[in-house]
This record gives structure tokens, C-alpha cells and sequence, in this order.
């Protein structure tokens, strides 16, 4: 059976009563995509640690997932360049990427920032000592 966008929207809808979590934050979407059949496997990470894990999914049930569910569309958009639109992404068959590429970027910015703090502190030290 292949996944259509209404059983992913109804399952994952089901999944969030079912553990109780009104606004649980993704951080990661990974769509493995088959191009012969048009399907995939879709997996969504969320912090909370819940799973949904699909086998069969049509790549344009993601598409209408991202476009439609106003809730997964928001959370992509913290990851995705504004300049694109999600549709757009998806159609390269590599959006998952993007978002651990953007991830990367903002994890190396925090620790560069913090090596320059370290410098800058053992400088001071330096110079206090010297004078």
C-alpha cells in the first residue's frame, strides 16, 4: 500500500494526542526517495523523541504534507532559506540535507564564537600579565 498525504496527516495527528504533545519541535525530516516507483521512506524526528517512522510514502503526499499542514511547514521554515519555497526544496529530492547543512552552519557559528571568547579572554591575561 502506498502512503497518501491523508493517512500521514491522520496517523501523525493520532500520534500527537495519543502522547500528549500539543507543539513538539522537529528536528529532522529525512525522505529517502525511490525514483522509479515514486515513493519513499519518510522519517520525522522530534526533540520530544517521538518518531514516526513510514515505509511506501508518494512523494507527493510529503509535498502536500509541507504545503498543507501549516504545523510542519512552520518548522521547516526555521531550516529552509526564505528564498525558496518548501515545494521547491522538495522537488530537488535532497531538502533533508538543506536543513542538516543550515544546522551545521549555525552549530560551527556558536563555537567559533566561542573560541574567539577564549582567545580573547587568554589575551587579556596575557597583557595584564605583561604589564
Amino acid at each position: 500500500m502506498k502512503i497518501n498525504y491523508h493517512y500521514l496527516e491522520m496517523t501523525m495527528a493520532r500520534t500527537r494526542i495519543n502522547k500528549n504533545v500539543d507543539d513538539p519541535v522537529i528536528e529532522k525530516i529525512k525522505f529517502d526517495y525511490n525514483n522509479q516507483n515514486e515513493t519513499g521512506s519518510l522519517e520525522v524526528h522530534f526533540k520530544s523523541g517521538i518518531v514516526y517512522r513510514y515505509k511506501d510514502v508518494l512523494k507527493k503526499s510529503v509535498d502536500a504534507l509541507l504545503q498543507k499542514d501549516v504545523f510542519v511547514a512552520h518548522q521547516y521554515n526555521k531550516y529552509i532559506n526564505s528564498s525558496y519555497t518548501i515545494s521547491e526544496r522538495i522537488k530537488t529530492d535532497k531538502f533533508y540535507k538543506v536543513i542538516e547543512i543550515e544546522r551545521k552552519k549555525q552549530y560551527l557559528a556558536k563555537n567559533n564564537a566561542a573560541r574567539r571568547a577564549r582567545k580573547a579572554k587568554t589575551r587579556q591575561q596575557k597583557e595584564l600579565e605583561n604589564a
